[in-house]
């Protein structure tokens, strides 16, 4: 059985799209099960033999995010609100420092602390 690994720029990537999929969803008054159809034109403007005038993809944009949500609800509840206050909102760390009644010296590790937790729990080993 091979090890796999992720880094903590591959999480904070994963952890900001879940939040942006969370205000789609949002926006449109998605839940569970319900799929986005996404139609585009052929981008070169013509149709050869076997393809369609209009490309159309199906999205269930809530299910791709599953994962993420099952790991986020295996930290603490400190880490699962600096993750959202971090990768949702898009706060600074001063900023969260003060919302966590935290000293902003103390942030940077926190931050790596969730971030290596959050990757346990997806199943990978953290990559430093």
């Amino acid at each position: 059985m091979t090890a796999s690994y992720m880094t903590r720029d591959e999480a904070k990537s994963k952890l900001r799209r879940y939040y942006r999929v969370l205000e789609i969803a949002k926006e449109y008054g998605l839940r569970r099960g319900d799929v986005l159809i996404a139609v585009g034109q052929n981008p070169k403007g013509y149709i050869n033999s076997a393809e369609a005038e209009v490309v159309v993809r199906r999205l269930d944009l809530l299910a791709g995010v599953q994962d993420v949500e099952r790991a986020l609800h295996m930290l603490t509840e400190e880490q699962r609100e600096f993750a959202r206050l971090r990768y949702g909102e898009e706060w600074g760390l001063r900023s969260i420092a003060r919302a966590l009644y935290r000293s902003v010296g103390a942030m940077p590790q926190f931050e790596r602390d969730m971030l290596d937790a959050f990757i346990a729990a997806l199943g990978f080993i953290p990559k430093v």
